[in-house]
């Protein structure tokens, strides 16, 4: 019943004793709650009586199946979509700082949807919880600015989406501004000026290729049996400050 995405609001019941299988010891049991949600989330009216479930949903992302990964996303996004703003607002904090370690996901399909749910979760946090999502949005400016080289072109367009949302949250309107435009070498010396930290560098100062490389390559993403995911970044041609294309010191 719960694969029919028509079932009745009477039939659908209470979610709430679907608790305990979500946390059963069997993956294919976990697995076929979470794609009967799936389909069911589609409709607002259910995916608010899901709420209830979250906490459990959330937890499901510590599964490293990408299968089990690609139905407890959509889950998470449908019912945070349908979920008014007051309620939604504590769940959002837990589940940003879940998804960040999905960004570096083998599969390209879950690094995808992790940045787009991490994306559509920081906006409806309230003003009062703003200072404990901060925390995790400033976390998530370096893997995100690394994922706009990401081999999949999809996953690159949404981290730097997300890296826009994530900079208009944290007001850093320069920053707002360059991943909006793409400019992947000005970003990131913004981040090694104002994210890392070198107070020594006025605000125009242009660090040194070595310098970005050396702070930087510390916080490139883990890897994977194909090795990293991202591609190299390079520094602009001296006539080209704008862009991206040139020879230069790569990172490592």
């Amino acid at each position: 019943m719960l694969a029919q995405n028509h079932i009745s609001e009477e039939d659908f019941g209470n979610p709430v004793h679907l608790q305990s299988y979500l946390k059963h010891p069997s993956p294919e049991m976990r697995f076929l709650v979470l794609k009967g949600l799936c389909t069911v989330s589609e409709s607002p009216e259910k995916a608010r009586k899901i709420q209830v479930l979250l906490p459990d949903i959330v937890e499901a992302l510590q599964d490293t199946n990408t299968d089990m990964l690609m139905k407890a996303l959509p889950v998470l996004r449908n019912v945070m979509a349908h979920v008014e703003r007051r309620t939604a607002s504590g769940p959002a904090l837990q589940l940003a700082e879940k998804l960040l370690p999905l960004f570096d996901h083998e599969s390209s399909q879950v690094r995808e949807h992790s940045i787009c749910l991490f994306q559509a979760v920081v906006k409806p946090v309230l003003r009062q919880r703003k200072k404990e999502m901060k925390r995790t949005v400033h976390r998530s400016l370096l893997p995100l600015y690394f994922h706009m080289r990401d081999q999949s072109e999809s996953v690159a367009k949404a981290s730097g989406e997300a890296l826009a949302v994530a900079a208009k949250f944290l007001r850093r309107k320069e920053l707002k501004r360059l991943a909006k435009t793409e400019q992947t070498w000005n970003i990131r010396e913004c981040l090694v000026r104002t994210h890392l930290g070198l107070p020594q560098l006025g605000k125009h100062a242009r660090p040194e290729p070595a310098a970005c490389s050396r702070i930087l390559t510390p916080f490139l993403p883990a890897q994977s049996p194909r090795g990293l995911f991202c591609r190299p970044l390079c520094p602009p041609c001296p006539q080209d400050a704008g862009g991206d294309p040139g020879e230069g010191v790569q990172a490592p």
